[in-house]
């Protein structure tokens, strides 16, 4: 899947005990469970238990929130894992032992897929996957909520419960921005507008948040390389 493995799913075949987060915790047969990788990566498969290990870009795509979804998750998962009960022994068992064997990506996705929709009636599910974000992420979804919106630092951090150094300092860490976020999903939706409407750059510009034409065209330019129009001529027959 990746050369990056942020995250593991195991599939625990006979009673066992792992240390997570710092602490010995024991497990049962049949248990399923997620845990983030950056917390514990010393999981050795053996005969009491079976992992596949992934990239965060997977969880990302499995579980793309619904923008309004997002803004009301206001819980936090205090965890390094997740863990639920499994009653589709059989299927578990088939996809564990013959995950590696599978040659197609798009089959490993739908295998890790269906093993992540297990865990939907946990209660804390949304709120441990969303830990998962970046704050870039979290940041690009408040945004897309209202593109033209003129969103201010504050809000986003009011939206994610944070004070605004917080914020700042978690950005910082991610070598972005504020700013960068904002425009970046602004030009991004704008291309995407060019592509699927036939609207002109003056409308189109004004329901990405820009005040200005030719700024919001200096931006774009900036971005993509090319101006709105030629970047429409270019792409929009492909």
């Amino acid at each position: 899947m990746s050369e990056h493995t942020d995250c593991s799913l195991v599939y625990v075949r006979e009673k066992c005990t792992l240390i997570l987060g710092g602490q010995q915790t024991v497990f049962f047969p049949d248990d399923l469970i997620l845990i983030r990788n950056d917390q514990h990566n010393n999981l050795i498969t053996n005969s009491s238990k079976m992992c596949i290990h992934f990239s965060v870009e997977a969880l990302y795509e499995y579980t793309f929130f619904n923008y309004s979804d997002f803004i009301k998750i206001k819980g936090v998962y205090r965890k390094d894992y997740i863990v639920i009960q499994n009653y589709n022994v059989g299927v578990m068992s088939s996809i564990f032992n013959e995950f590696d064997c599978m040659k197609e990506l798009h089959i490993k996705k739908a295998a890790i897929c269906f093993l992540l929709s297990c865990f939907h009636p946990e209660r804390d599910f949304f709120a441990f996957f969303l830990s998962f974000y970046s704050m870039k992420h979290k940041i690009s979804i408040i945004i897309k909520t209202d593109i033209r919106r003129q969103w201010r630092l504050r809000e986003i951090a009011s939206a994610l419960c944070l004070c605004v150094s917080t914020v700042k300092k978690h950005l910082k860490k991610e070598e972005t921005s504020f700013i960068k976020i904002l425009t970046e999903c602004r030009i991004q939706h704008a291309a995407w507008l060019l592509l699927i409407s036939n609207k002109n750059v003056n409308t189109i510009s004004s329901e990405c948040g820009y005040n200005s034409v030719s700024y919001f065209i200096m931006t774009f330019t900036g971005y993509y390389g090319v101006s709105p129009h030629q970047y429409a001529q270019k792409y929009s027959c492909l």
